[in-house]
């Protein structure tokens, strides 16, 4: 730790650390944390400005990962990733960044179509309007662009509840 450092930058960089060797985190995440500890601003912004360039806070590299991890495991769409990303703190440019090189990697119909699947291996059928309904929730809650649940429910032969 630099020794230009006075005692609530020291005592704040020791806090964020300790808070980031939990779990990955942005740093509007880490900035609530030191505020919450009763820092002052000055030391906060020193602290994450360390962080950074020590290279354990990065926003951009916490977005594409966090992307990646949600559409993979939890199979959630762009919207869904963009909107908790954003209540992360993250600016619009950095989410569309990582949703962009994400959906380079991926696609976002293959990840559809996985979460459609399991829905529907879930259910003991799609046959009612109430059915077709509840797998048409399933996907938007997920994040999925209404156009692309469309086109993967008439793909299956699936009644689509909502025309657009």
């Amino acid at each position: 730790m630099p020794d230009e450092l006075n005692q609530e930058e020291k005592k704040g960089f020791k806090l964020a650390l300790r808070v980031l060797s939990r779990k990955s985190r942005t740093c509007r995440e880490v900035a609530v944390a030191l505020e919450r500890k009763g820092l002052s601003g000055a030391a906060i912004s020193k602290s994450i400005a360390m962080l950074e360039e020590l290279g354990y806070l990065n926003d951009q590299h916490y977005a594409y990962n966090y992307a990646v991890l949600k559409a993979s495991e939890k199979l959630w769409g762009s919207g869904r990733i963009s909107a908790e990303l954003r209540k992360k703190g993250l600016s619009e440019e950095i989410v569309d960044s990582a949703l962009d090189r994400l959906w380079n990697e991926m696609s976002e119909e293959e990840i559809l179509e996985r979460a459609l699947k399991k829905k529907i291996a879930s259910m003991k059928h799609v046959s009612g309007e109430k059915d077709r309904r509840r797998l048409y929730g399933y996907l938007s809650r997920r994040g999925f662009p209404v156009h692309l649940i469309v086109e993967k429910m008439k793909d299956l032969k699936i009644t689509v509840p909502y025309e657009t």
